[in-house]
């Protein structure tokens, strides 16, 4: 499947992936022809990009942590009890704490699997499915760590409640289509505190105290940058460390209405060169072990000029894929089509991921050109 940008989607195109609302309610299911009603209706909503069908990418399905039906339940659930939050109503702590048990016993059946998150959402609803995110990213940092069970519980029940402080903060900064001036950032930095008072208040006796220390510290930096306590290494709760390179690589690879989403390569050379500045040496490590760098279906540049998708991904060695050569150097037709394994070509580099209009792009070079054979 090919995630298809809004602008370049026509009617006829046929989905590749069920398209869900902020809510969790499904508004088209796959393998569904796009109509101009359905395109209307997508661009109402503020969905930035559907999952299509395309030839070229039909065997590149990778598996999730958490499945589908798990995790579009989770969001319903989750923009619920916010809500309640949101309107000063009570708010049901038991449903999270059976979210979090679903989410550590799910992820930890996975354990094979490695993070992808394929998940497309709306730029005004952010919050719902980074929690959900936050929470899985938590649970498996915790497995890499060898947390028991009951840790892995907590981490992330504290993932799906870190940001509650969020909606205390005004919607308007929350759902500001540009970058925050320095006194709005100012407030929606009070998120943490808000978030700790919500829990300590309204969760006392049914949520931990830890994962309270989720909500209040996971933007706080080992090296005492953070807010909203400019608390140290050794003063951070390692729940909050872990939480905060989960929290920072979801938002990060997820698109917001002033920027694209980072590439997983991208957001993880950013985020190691804030290796003991702003996250912890070791945590941060352990969840580089577990990211997909290249992930399946990624169109990539290879130093030799090629053009190909990614098809196979390697534990240890993710930079270093399977790729379906689709294009030769200068865009010209390939006379076969080989499968090129990174580990064994080391002198083989790959240059660019492309972004989603230049892969749009190449798809009309492929389909334009005569057809090749393939060779495995």
């Amino acid at each position: 499947m090919q995630r298809t940008p809004f602008d370049r989607l026509r009617p006829g195109m046929i989905t590749a992936a069920n398209v869900f609302s902020a809510d969790g309610r499904l508004l088209i299911k796959a393998d569904v022809p796009m109509t101009a009603p359905y395109l209307q209706r997508l661009m109402q909503l503020g969905v930035p990009s559907v999952y299509t069908r395309n030839s070229l990418f039909e065997d590149n399905c990778a598996p999730e942590l958490l499945s589908e039906p798990t995790r579009v339940s989770h969001i319903r659930s989750l923009q619920q009890q916010f809500l309640s939050v949101q309107a000063g109503s009570s708010w049901d702590t038991r449903c999270f704490i059976e979210m979090a048990e679903k989410i550590a016993t799910e992820v930890r059946q996975n354990t094979q699997f490695m993070v992808q998150l394929t998940d497309i959402r709306l730029c005004n609803e952010f919050i719902y499915g980074h929690s959900v995110n936050v929470a899985v990213l938590c649970t498996l940092i915790g497995m890499v760590l060898g947390y028991p069970k009951r840790k892995l519980q907590e981490l992330a029940l504290g993932g799906l409640l870190h940001d509650i402080g969020q909606m205390k903060i005004p919607p308007s900064l929350l759902n500001k289509s540009t970058k925050l001036s320095s006194d709005e950032f100012s407030v929606s930095q009070t998120h943490t505190t808000h978030g700790f008072d919500i829990l300590r208040q309204t969760g006392s006796g049914r949520i931990p105290l830890l994962a309270m220390h989720m909500a209040l510290q996971h933007h706080e930096k080992v090296d005492g940058t953070g807010y909203p306590r400019g608390l140290h290494d050794k003063e951070i709760h390692e729940y909050a460390k872990i939480t905060a390179v989960a929290d920072v690589y979801d938002a990060m690879t997820c698109d917001r209405p002033y920027r694209r989403a980072l590439f997983p390569h991208e957001a993880c050379l950013i985020m190691g060169r804030e290796l003991g500045r702003h996250f912890d040496v070791d945590i941060l490590t352990a969840f580089l072990t577990r990211v997909v760098i290249y992930p399946i279906g990624s169109v990539v540049l290879l130093s030799t000029g090629h053009i190909g998708v990614v098809i196979k991904m390697y534990e240890g060695m993710q930079n270093r894929p399977t790729v379906r050569l689709i294009l030769g150097p200068g865009c010209r037709t390939l006379t076969q089509k080989e499968l090129l394994d990174l580990r064994e070509h080391q002198e083989v580099e790959i240059k660019k991921v492309l972004i989603e209009e230049e892969v749009s792009e190449v798809c009309e070079l492929v389909r334009r050109q005569p057809s090749t054979t393939t060779k495995y």
